[in-house]
């Protein structure tokens, strides 16, 4: 059997964070025994299952605690940017073969020439990086000079039974929770209200479609702008639910999901919403272009969208919502459903686990 252990930031409910707990989940048993740790708490009540190992990410008691559970383990994985450096200082000499999980684009996070020099090094410690989509390997390949075969690209898991198909009286059911007309045309965002997310420029896309209402779903520290740009663009037909826990309630109450971001890996919502049967118009930024096939499965609009082409997309797309849908689910299962995911990720985990024993 293979003793995985997988390293996360912290406890809070966030991208890098509910993939390694769901691949703990699908991958625990059998060949292969898994033990996930956070660097430290999170900072809200919606917390993934981890042992917490000190008070901040990265303490003098969180790296010893993480020392220690290197040494216990076959190999060990790193989720998201903070553990990539802790990894790296706390794995010193242990000689545990380290996998390192690039969850973003690394334009976005390495935009100085310092933070390139640092991560740089850091990653040629790595025994193996494993990326969401090819263009992702690529990039960090010319931008580090890393080897191209110590790159893995094994797209995102998302468990198909959490997230079942829309059906006409799920979506009415659905909208009548949130209060929304049940023949309302309807948009839904799920995420941080950040500045990243660009939620702005969604709005004055909806400005423009007189007959339809946006469902914001997240919390985060644009709200207060947010929201004043709401009232002044489109009055009355913009929803703030803050986070939520039923998040396919939000899926099933939409007729299509839009992802505006200005920065992103393999955003999970895409691919939950797409198993609900909901079709996606997102940016082309990271994974987005892979995944959404334009004009079969929802629209790819460019980075810099304007709020006219964003708003024609939208309309398009709640337009053809059941076709489109329908073509997203599909892909996603093919693709995206956790099951043929995780079996990757073991294969490669106990290869690179045997290739260092040898």
């Amino acid at each position: 059997m293979t003793s995985v252990l997988h390293v996360v930031t912290d406890t809070d409910r966030r991208g890098a964070q509910v993939f390694a707990e769901v691949l703990h989940r699908h991958l625990d048993g059998g060949e292969v025994s898994v033990r996930t740790v956070a660097l430290t708490s999170g900072s809200t009540s919606r917390r993934i299952e981890a042992d917490v190992l000190g008070p901040s990410r990265l303490s003098v008691s969180s790296l010893r605690r993480l020392r220690r559970s290197m040494s216990d383990c076959d190999v060990c994985v790193g989720f998201g940017s903070t553990t990539l450096v802790a990894s790296t200082i706390a794995g010193l000499g242990v000689g545990v073969p380290f996998i390192y999980f690039s969850i973003g684009e690394s334009a976005y996070w390495t935009n100085t020439r310092s933070r390139r020099l640092r991560v740089g090094a850091q990653l040629r410690r790595a025994d193996a990086v494993v990326v969401h989509w090819e263009a992702a390997a690529r990039d960090l390949v010319g931008r580090y000079g890393l080897a191209p075969e110590r790159f893995h690209v094994i797209p995102r898991g998302v468990e198909a039974v959490r997230f079942p198909q829309r059906s006409i009286d799920s979506r009415r059911q659905h909208r009548r929770a949130l209060g929304v007309d049940v023949d309302a045309r309807v948009i839904v965002a799920v995420g941080a209200l950040s500045d990243e997310k660009n939620l702005e420029s969604v709005i004055l896309a909806v400005a423009q479609l007189p007959d339809v209402v946006l469902v914001l779903a997240g919390a985060g520290p644009d709200e207060e702008r947010l929201r004043f740009e709401a009232e002044r663009r489109a009055p009355g037909r913009v929803q703030f639910l803050g986070a939520v826990d039923d998040v396919v309630g939000v899926y099933h109450a939409a007729d299509v999901l839009v992802l505006a971001s200005k920065s992103e890996g393999m955003p999970g919502v895409v691919i939950e919403a797409g198993m609900c049967g909901i079709p996606v118009v997102a940016t082309a930024v990271g994974a987005v272009p892979e995944m959404v096939v334009d004009a079969l499965t929802g629209y790819v609009v460019p980075a810099d969208v304007s709020s006219v082409t964003l708003a024609e997309r939208l309309d398009d797309a709640i337009d053809h919502s059941l076709e489109l849908g329908a073509a997203m689910r599909a892909r996603c299962l093919e693709k995206y459903e956790v099951g043929v995911v995780a079996r990757q990720w073991m294969d490669m985990a106990t290869s690179v686990a045997g290739s260092l024993r040898q």
